[in-house]
């Protein structure tokens, strides 16, 4: 009886000692060679924190990158699958930060057209598309300035494509809609081909003309347009701003967009994530995460980071995905938007969990996010 008794002790503590060494060991990491230049892997740790890290590693050289706002036109929100499904993608994750409408919240250029602007120094990403896929990508904080001009006089302008709010001025394109969508209390001057076609007082809701755009200026701004006449010239030009000491060249690059804060520069991990004067809560809990990431050979990596959406992630702090992509050998890396917005999507299917709570992820459906970047055959 004493035997049998002591057996089942030694059997019961094996159990445990085997259970938990599975416990604080497991590991999940899988590799899958998605096409030519594109390899996914999926990172799972059991330990706490949990995490559940999806990672695409890209060669700029055998496919393009490239970014894809929402819709055919106008802002608006989509999947991240039907914008992956229209450009005919290989893979694809969610952009930069934006506002319940649609409008991209920072900075966003496709091609030779702004869709939208920074509203503080914000970090920012812009890279050529190039044949040979040599690109020069650069990453850091940037900020921007509009002007119009009126003949020999110069107007500010607080933002593009943006709600007009209280002494603001606003600068519409066709990007945003077909109209301002603006209220009557305001003067709207427009342009088409550099010429001013119409000016609109305290009626609003200016029709956006094609090759122009609306100059729209609330009615509380303390700017005289006394002396603005039909017929005059008009055209709009911006300036970049960028920390002391820093030369970019901003204007060559196809494609630019927002995201906060910088995570990675020149292999550092950025020493103050509160310089974009972000919320607290955002830098420092644990939320889903998406980032980008550049590797000294050029290699691109797309970083997702399941949040408390998925049973089996706790999600990042920024510092944590700061330090993630610097172990893994990013040079140069980005925060982009974030929380129930981070989505992952390879060859037809969302890959990670977005939502806000996996147990009816299912009711909720894919996110609809303003834009993506997408990963596409050359």
């Amino acid at each position: 009886m004493r035997k049998i008794f002591i057996r089942f002790i030694v059997l019961i503590f094996c159990l445990f000692i085997t259970g938990c060494s599975k416990k604080n060991s497991h590991q999940k990491n899988s590799k899958t060679q998605i096409s030519t230049g594109i390899t996914y892997q999926h990172v799972q740790h059991s330990t706490d924190p949990k995490l559940s890290i999806h990672i695409l590693r890209i060669d700029p050289s055998k496919v393009a990158i490239r970014p894809a706002k929402a819709g055919s036109c106008c802002f608006g929100r989509e999947t991240i699958s039907a914008i992956a499904n229209r450009y005919n993608a290989l893979a694809a994750i969610n952009g930069g930060f934006f506002e319940e409408s649609g409008t991209p919240a920072g900075a966003l250029k496709i091609w030779d057209y702004w869709f939208s602007d920074p509203k503080l120094m914000r970090g920012t990403m812009g890279w050529n598309n190039v044949i040979d896929g040599v690109s020069d990508v650069s990453i850091d904080r940037l900020g921007m300035q509009w002007f119009v001009h009126i003949n020999d006089r110069v107007f500010s302008v607080s933002r593009i494509n943006h709600a007009r709010a209280q002494k603001k001025t606003i600068v519409y394109n066709t990007a945003f809609n077909t109209s301002t969508k603006t209220d009557k209390y305001g003067t709207e001057i427009i342009v088409q081909d550099n010429r001013i076609i119409d000016i609109q007082n305290n009626k609003g809701n200016a029709k956006i003309p094609n090759n122009g755009f609306v100059y729209s200026v609330s009615k509380d701004t303390n700017i005289d347009l006394s002396m603005i006449r039909v017929g005059m010239d008009a055209s709009l030009e911006y300036s970049f701003v960028m920390p002391e000491h820093k030369n970019i060249d901003w204007e060559k690059f196809d494609f630019i967009v927002g995201g906060t804060p910088v995570l990675v520069s020149q292999g550092r991990v950025n020493p103050d994530f509160d310089a974009d004067k972000i919320l607290h809560s955002f830098i420092h809990n644990r939320h889903a995460r998406t980032a980008v990431g550049i590797m000294p050979d050029g290699t691109w990596v797309f970083v997702v980071v399941d949040g408390k959406a998925s049973p089996i992630s706790d999600g990042m702090t920024i510092q944590e995905l700061a330090d993630f992509m610097q172990r893994f050998g990013c040079v140069k890396a980005l925060n982009f938007d974030g929380g129930s917005s981070s989505t992952m999507w390879v060859r037809g299917k969302v890959v990670n969990t977005p939502g806000a709570h996996w147990w009816i992820f299912s009711m909720q459906g894919e996110p609809k996010v303003s834009d993506a970047l997408l990963v596409v055959p050359r």
